[in-house]
């Protein structure tokens, strides 16, 4: 019997009539199914990559017409140029429209390549230790620079003074530089330093945690005043009779302290406010009020109350800003070695890649050819009539033709 049965069992495994065991069985569906969900996974993916890679040559292609409208520059060196802000990017961990972008605004304010090319340099490294983007850490850059009429060659320096008080505050770099941006022009002019403002704005932002650009504006408007003059006491001030020219000069005289100096010219804000801070415990709750409502209004009062209050901490931070050489490279170093960094240096090699592969000419072709098909097709309307007669007169020959329509869909179609 046992030999009659390895015979049948031989013959039926022959005719190929045995079959596979369940486990056989189910491995093998499972390896098609994983295989035809890994070939739609791999179609679907193909598709999002190619949406990529137009979208990619968009922006790389953007980045080439503002270059070229900036620096009207031919379309071959505009090209190269894009190459060298793609090597930069490899440099910095950034992508090449980045620093396109940068590059291209500093070259609208009349900068020349190489400068624009550094400075270019000086914002993508604020950008990636400030969480900010490329136009943003460009435009607060730029405004550092012109409020306090830094040169080209020392943009870093600003960059480093930021890393510095972030480094020590409970703010950061993005913010910090935002709210230097709406108050650096009437700061210099007040006197008060880069390092004294940062010192500020870090004091009052840690403590308030409001916006920094909130912040920003409050000082503002702190300096604002300390330097108004009354048009009703202007008159007296040129006669020479002595008057206040304004209520924070009026405060002040009440407290001791000038406003201006022996000439008659504003003393540097800074110092004034050193004074008031030095005094501020020793005046009256009434004193501390009338100089705070003075000096900053209804709105603002409370962030100068804040700043007198910890302005030991203020100090503090302008000694940080004011030696704080090489504090931003430290911090971007971080940056490169980071998991963010690696994946910005991919970023700009598809960038790299996807315009070589496609080319924002392969895409223009595409786009006029269709335009082309449409101004055709445009004609053709002009000429023949109302494209919708024709198909539905092509559709009752059909079915007449065909000799399975009837008189009502004949007058459907018509209509």
């Amino acid at each position: 019997i046992t030999a009659r049965m390895s015979n049948i069992k031989l013959d039926a495994f022959n005719r190929g009539m045995t079959g596979k065991s369940w486990t056989e069985s189910l491995k093998n569906g499972l390896g098609t199914i994983t295989q035809l969900f890994g070939s739609y996974s791999l179609i679907d993916r193909a598709d999002d990559i190619a949406r990529e890679m137009v979208s990619t040559i968009h922006e790389v292609d953007n980045a080439l017409t503002d270059l070229k409208m900036a620096t009207g520059v031919s379309d071959t060196q505009a090209n190269e140029l894009m190459e060298t802000y793609s090597e930069m990017g490899k440099t910095l961990k950034a992508t090449g429209v980045d620093v396109a972008t940068a590059a291209t605004e500093f070259m609208k304010q009349g900068k020349s390549l190489e400068e624009s090319a550094d400075l270019a340099e000086d914002s993508i490294i604020l950008s990636k230790i400030g969480d900010l983007t490329s136009e943003e850490s460009t435009k607060y850059l730029t405004s550092a620079m012109k409020g306090y009429k830094v040169e080209a060659e020392d943009a870093l320096n600003i960059v480093d003074k930021l890393s510095a008080v972030d480094l020590v505050s409970a703010t950061d770099v993005g913010g910090l530089a935002e709210g230097m941006s709406e108050v650096a022009s009437t700061a210099n002019l007040a006197g008060v330093s880069m390092d004294r403002l940062l010192a500020y704005l870090a004091t009052v932002g840690e403590v308030t945690q409001e916006g920094m650009s909130s912040v920003g504006n409050s000082f503002n408007a702190i300096f604002a005043r300390m330097g108004n003059i009354k048009l009703s006491r202007l008159k007296d001030y040129q006669n020479n009779l002595g008057e206040d020219l304004s209520n924070v000069e009026t405060v002040l005289r009440g407290e001791g302290i000038d406003l201006r100096d022996e000439t008659g010219e504003f003393r540097n804000f800074g110092e004034v406010l050193d004074e008031v801070a030095a005094n501020w415990e020793n005046y009256s709750s009434v004193s501390q009020s009338a100089i705070a409502q003075a000096f900053a209004g209804t709105h603002h009062r409370n962030n100068f109350i804040v700043l007198m209050q910890n302005y030991d901490a203020a100090m503090k931070y302008m000694d940080e800003s004011m030696n704080s050489s090489g504090q931003s490279l430290e911090k971007y170093q971080a940056y490169q070695e980071s998991l963010t960094g690696s994946i910005e240096d991919f970023r700009n090699s598809f960038q790299t890649l996807s315009n070589t592969f496609v080319g924002s000419d392969f895409l223009k072709g595409i786009v006029d050819s269709g335009t082309v098909a449409l101004d055709v097709l445009d004609q053709l309307v002009s000429t023949l009539g109302v494209i919708p007669s024709l198909l539905a007169g092509a559709g009752i020959y059909q079915g007449i033709k065909g000799g399975g329509w009837s008189s009502q869909r004949i007058v459907c179609v018509s209509s």
